[in-house]
């Protein structure tokens, strides 16, 4: 038995050592006046997310300290990133970034961005595909109580599998899409605002088998308040309840193609200029007759909103 428990010590020793000689740790932190080559530790912080990063374990987390650029950041693994409860930490788009956040982790990893301010260089961007977090690869992502400014596309969400996608209290204004969902994603979309792009859309559902639920949302100013379009099946769909599409230069709704089936519940569609809901290609739009549209334009005659 006192063997046993010198093995056990031995091995824990080993651990520990191994761990410190590489610098992991489950929670790191940045700061303006940190330094990349710290520990990332609260006495000892780094500079950049992509720094601490690579010093944290997966399913750690990193905070900021203070407020900061803290650059772009790549995500392969699961994590979580907060800018703490004022919104601290911004990136700004650099010359050689595609994106703010690139999530492509693994297929059981959930990421956690939460409290940022992510910067673009709209309405000229630097790279015409620009996005300020994109996703390709992960089991869940939540995107919490941040904001999304002057990209190509705010949020762009184009995974390669299923993926199930979290968004609350989060605004995307001013860029040419505010966001966009594309195949095989579940998502939820509450407390959040879509602004400021009349060039294109709020919120895009794009390809198919996504079915999404937007709730206590506001898409104001935009081209389309919300479109959805399925070119092949399995169908997509969304759910939209207790929000507002307004000021659209186009409609407030908008779904394209047999498979596309929206279903509105206590919806606000107000001063959109062509009207607040466009059907086309057989497309399906289902109301609980609970919903305003005020404004110019027609309302849509097969399904009355009230």
């Amino acid at each position: 038995m006192k063997s046993l428990r010198v093995f056990i010590s031995f091995i824990a020793i080993s651990v520990i050592a191994t761990s410190a000689a590489h610098g992991a740790a489950n929670r790191t932190w940045v700061s303006h006046t940190g330094k990349d080559s710290n520990a990332c530790t609260v006495a000892s912080p780094c500079l950049t997310f992509a720094g601490a990063y690579a010093k944290t374990n997966a399913g750690g987390e990193i905070d900021a300290l203070d407020a900061g650029d803290f650059g772009p950041l790549d995500i392969n693994k699961a994590i979580t990133v907060d800018g703490g409860n004022s919104q601290l930490a911004t990136i700004y788009q650099q010359v050689s970034a595609w994106y703010g956040i690139f999530v492509n982790a693994g297929p059981n990893d959930t990421v956690t961005l939460r409290n940022l301010s992510i910067h673009g260089t709209w309405p000229a961007p630097t790279n015409t595909g620009t996005a300020g977090i994109g996703v390709q690869t992960a089991q869940t992502v939540h995107i919490e109580h941040c904001v999304v400014t002057g990209f190509v596309t705010g949020i762009s969400i184009f995974p390669s599998s299923a993926l199930n996608l979290h968004v609350d209290d989060t605004i995307a204004r001013d860029n040419s899409v505010n966001m966009q969902l594309e195949n095989n994603i579940i998502a939820s979309i509450s407390n959040s605002h879509f602004s400021g792009n009349m060039n294109a859309w709020g919120i895009d559902i794009a390809g198919s088998n996504t079915q999404a639920t937007i709730s206590n949302t506001v898409a104001n100013g935009n081209s389309d308040g919300l479109i959805i379009s399925n070119a092949s099946a399995p169908a997509s769909t969304a759910y939209v309840v207790n929000s507002v599409f307004s000021n659209s230069s186009d409609y407030g709704v908008v779904a394209i193609g047999a498979g596309a089936t929206v279903t509105l519940s206590n919806v606000s569609l107000f001063n959109n200029t062509n009207g607040g809901v466009s059907i086309v290609g057989g497309a399906t739009v289902n109301s609980f007759g609970n919903n305003a549209n005020t404004g110019s334009g027609t309302p849509t005659g097969s399904i009355p909103l009230q």
